[in-house]
């Protein structure tokens, strides 16, 4: 970091987290819960605040994105490194996952009342029609 008469800067996040940060280090403001002189929002900048990044993928226009998957996913089955899973190999994944999840009885006693309930509401709404 940029040193400043001699001490180094510590850098910090947005200018809300400074804000944040001098007024805990104060004693003031909401960090301590004080609403004082100070008193700043502790909350994060929601997305419309946060200014836009032109870096990373997700910014990329999604055609661009999906040459760039598809050039990896090209590049991992001639590496052998990727799998395609055949029917029986789904199949047995599938069971495995659904065994695991049906030995917690009561997770599964509350699916089935879920279910119960949905069919009985979807039941009621089409008699009232």
């Amino acid at each position: 970091m940029a040193s400043c008469h001699g001490a180094e800067r510590v850098a910090f996040g947005p200018v809300e987290d400074f804000a944040a940060l001098a007024s805990f280090v104060a004693g003031t403001g909401a960090a301590r819960g004080g609403e004082g002189k100070g008193a700043t929002n502790m909350t994060k900048p929601t997305d419309l605040e946060r200014p836009k990044s032109n870096r990373g993928f997700a910014t990329m226009d999604l055609s661009r994105q999906r040459e760039i998957a598809s050039k990896g996913g090209r590049a991992a089955h001639a590496q052998g490194r990727a799998h395609e899973f055949t029917a029986d190999e789904a199949r047995a994944a599938g069971r495995k996952g659904g065994d695991v999840v049906s030995r917690d009885r009561a997770h599964m006693a509350a699916i089935g009342r879920a279910g119960g309930q949905a069919r009985g509401r979807n039941r009621a709404m089409l008699a009232t029609q």
